[in-house]
């Protein structure tokens, strides 16, 4: 107010006062909109969001590559191994049009592809190995077509389970037909899930395409072919069976789809017929007639205990981790927790599958494969279960739990232990229960090196014994030659002479390992104790080679003049535990 004082324009006021008058505001200037930041603006746009899921596929797919393809061909060839490259590299130098003056080379599709990759890359240890590591990779890569029928959970255990398992991991590093069969199988049934929802043409090609693949890889292929279509089969009757209307349906369905049908079988007739007989340059019927008879060859008469006595050991001290899962699975579909078609079929081809394996009367390490791919997917349904149970927070560690001890057992069996080393001593030798086949040791590389620096005349020929492959193969660069006039000479070392070598410019040394373990004498605490350390349980067989140099003898070596005899050498130790075959 103001007469007390303060100014009028310190006043309060309640808004405009009667008969005063305001003038109206300017108005505000409009400010500069702030530059983009076109940098920031590309460098922070979501490109894609990374999930749980995600981020174990990565893992996942980093692991089996590195796993696969890292020091391939560290370990030495087996002596199957080395027929077959030996076979392959032959086809590589002289064509496939002499393969019919060879019927002893039984090659397949792999020995064609080993006998490109010779040609393309050069012949060694990895690049025999390439084509199987890569079909090893292809096995695992098949779990992300699961996915729609497994489920996200399941498919991912599938996945880790097959990339963890030392089995899998074994016989996808080594030259055997267990990888291919496995994973050929494996995709030409992915094919055929897909055609039920999306029936094209193009995918029943395909299937074909990989169902023959599969029959022509061998006996792992052909077993999971046909164990996967009894299981459906038997899965079909079973819903024509319980179902109304079922020959309207059957009528329908063969209306719509036999075209899809006929193109698929004959696809895979004609892959099969023509990969058999390597593009017709040889006869099919002989390599199917010579399949078979390897099915019964080493096995004897079939006992209840015997197939047992053989698989149960690879599958308790090295997939238990799929074992468990399967179990898991098992009881999941035949509780009724796990309604799907796809998981009871799943159960039916495990069921099918071992016994199929059981009831043949050979044995071999690499069908396990047979039994591990169909018991990893119903373990892989099993998990997709838990996963989605209110006991998967507990659960969930006894999994990383079982899957850092199969990690160790696969790292023990395919990095520690790969090849068998002949100079252990007998009391502690280390053996794998996939050696129940000869496998090469350490030391037949490093004396075919020795023996090949060694030679100094241009003369270079090797005479090795059919029954050492292992020597050819690593005395590759030498021309064949006889016992009298070559160079280098392998064989067998003579029972009587057991390690003595009568020429000080011999060398024998073990070149192969075959272990059978007797289970009789398995312990709880033996078995611990193989199963951290894998330290043999029971006798370990070893075959001797001897190695002889004598390149002094050749026609045309200059004139020496010989010194006087001196005393006698000592003959070499023995290698401890080395036992004669």
């Amino acid at each position: 107010m103001a007469g007390d004082g303060t100014p009028e324009s310190e006043e309060w006021r309640l808004g405009i006062e009667p008969g005063e008058h305001r003038e109206a505001a300017a108005p505000a200037q409009p400010q500069p909109e702030p530059a983009l930041d076109l940098s920031a603006a590309r460098l922070d746009r979501p490109l894609y969001v990374l999930t749980a899921e995600h981020l174990g596929w990565i893992i996942v797919a980093v692991y089996v590559l590195a796993s696969r393809l890292i020091a391939l061909g560290a370990r030495p060839l087996s002596p199957a191994e080395s027929r077959a490259a030996l076979a392959a590299l032959r086809l590589a130098r002289d064509g496939i049009a002499t393969l019919p003056a060879h019927p002893e080379m039984h090659l397949s599709w792999t020995g064609v592809a080993e006998s490109w990759i010779f040609s393309v890359l050069g012949a060694s240890d990895w690049n025999a190995r390439l084509a199987f590591a890569l079909c090893g990779i292809l096995l695992v890569a098949t779990a992300l077509a699961m996915r729609p029928y497994a489920g996200r959970a399941g498919a991912l255990a599938f996945a880790t389970m097959l990339a963890l398992s030392p089995s899998v991991m074994w016989f996808s590093r080594t030259g055997a037909a267990a990888a291919p069969g496995a994973a050929f199988a494996m995709v030409a049934i992915a094919l055929l899930l897909s055609i039920s929802e999306r029936p094209t043409m193009l995918r029943a090609v395909g299937l074909g395409c990989a169902g023959g693949l599969a029959l022509a890889s061998g006996p792992v292929g052909v077993g999971v072919m046909v164990t996967a279509a009894i299981a459906l089969g038997l899965a079909g009757a079973w819903i024509a069976i319980t179902g109304a209307d079922t020959w309207l349906r059957i009528r329908v369905w063969w209306t719509r789809r036999r075209w899809l049908v006929i193109v698929a079988l004959t696809v895979t007739i004609a892959v099969w017929w023509s990969l058999k007989s390597l593009f017709f340059a040889t006869s099919a019927r002989g390599a199917i007639s010579y399949e078979f008879q390897s099915l019964a060859q080493g096995g004897g008469p079939w006992t209840p205990t015997g197939a047992l006595a053989f698989y149960m050991p690879i599958l308790g001290f090295y997939e238990f981790g799929i074992v468990l899962a399967a179990l898991v699975g098992l009881v999941a579909v035949a509780s009724r927790r796990v309604r799907s078609g796809f998981a009871t079929w799943t159960l039916l081809w495990t069921l099918a599958s071992g016994a199929a394996i059981l009831l043949l009367p050979a044995h071999r390490a690499e069908w396990v494969m047979g039994m591990c791919v169909p018991m990893a997917l119903l373990g892989g349904c099993g998990a997709e279960w838990l996963h989605h149970a209110q006991t998967w927070s507990v659960v969930r560690y006894a999994a990383v739990a079982i899957g850092a001890l199969a990690l160790y057992a696969q790292v023990l069996t395919n990095v520690v232990y790969a090849a068998p080393d002949a100079s252990e001593a007998p009391w502690k030798r280390h053996a794998l229960l996939f050696w129940t086949e000869p496998a090469t040791t350490i030391q037949a590389p490093i004396e075919c090196g020795r023996a090949e620096t060694s030679i100094e005349t241009d003369d270079r020929s090797a005479a090795v014994s059919d029954d050492l492959p292992e020597i050819q193969w690593y005395l590759r660069s030498f021309a064949a030659g006889d016992a009298d006039s070559a160079s280098i000479v392998a064989s067998l070392a003579p029972r009587d002479t057991g390690l003595t070598a009568v020429n000080s410019a011999a060398r024998v040394f073990g070149v192969e390992e075959t272990w059978a373990p007797d289970l009789h004498a398995l312990t709880v605490s033996v078995a611990l104790r193989y199963l951290f350390t894998a330290q043999a349980w029971s006798v370990v067989s070893i075959r001797d080679a001897e190695i002889r140099m004598q390149a002094a003898a050749k026609s045309g070596a200059p004139t020496v003049i010989v010194a006087p005899p001196a005393e006698p050498s000592p003959a070499p130790s023995a290698s401890p535990g080395a036992t004669p075959p």
